[in-house]
This record gives structure tokens, sequence and C-alpha cells, in this order.
């Protein structure tokens, strides 16, 4: 059986997931590096923010605005030409994290059995 809004599903859920990990580089931001870092690292990390956090809301071209919004790039041109593209790419990277995370998960299982 095949579900007509299963592609939009799983492309919610990858957003959701992404959104997620930019609220959680706003928090390591706010509370670890805020004071440490010069305009150059505050840059870096607010344009990568906006990159996971645009990605979220709106998708490859909202998070290539907010994106420019700091590094003054003309990005939103290049993902307007390449969307199929950076979503296969996209898509490879998120698997490759899951995969890790899966690893990691089970070596702590190990070690907590092996203890």
């Amino acid at each position: 059986m095949r579900f007509p809004n299963g592609d939009k599903i799983a492309t919610l859920i990858f957003r959701a997931i992404i959104f997620c990990l930019g609220i959680l580089l706003l928090v390591v931001f706010i509370k670890y590096i805020w004071n440490k870092a010069g305009i150059r690292g505050w840059i870096v990390f607010c344009a990568l923010i906006s990159l996971f956090m645009g990605y979220g809301i709106g998708g490859d071209i909202w998070g290539a605005r907010f994106f420019d919004f700091f590094t003054g790039q003309n990005s939103q041109r290049q993902v307007e030409k390449n969307v199929d593209g950076l979503s296969k790419a996209m898509l490879f990277i998120l698997l490759i994290i899951l995969f890790v995370l899966l690893g990691l998960f089970i070596f702590s299982l190990y070690l907590r059995h092996r203890a």
C-alpha cells in the first residue's frame, strides 16, 4: 500500500529534527560561546543557527535566505538551481548522523553491560 503523503511526512520529520538541532546550537552558543567568541565567531554561529532553523521553518530556500543574511553570500540562487541534489545530499548526511548516533548508543549499552 502506498501513501501519497509519505514523502511530505518524512520531509516534515526531517525539518523538525534540523530545527531542533538549530535550537541546540542556539543554546550552546548562548551558554558557552557568547562571551568567549569575537564578532567572527558570532557571525559563524549565527549563520549556522539561521541555516538550520531556516531550513526547519521553510525548507531549502528559507535556510539559504537566513544564511545569506549573516554571510552576505548569494546562495539562494544556487539553491534554487540545485534543489534536488541538495535534498539528496541532506538526506545522505542525516543518514550518516543517525547511523553514528545508533553506533554510539549501542556502544554505550555495551559498556554498561560490560561494567
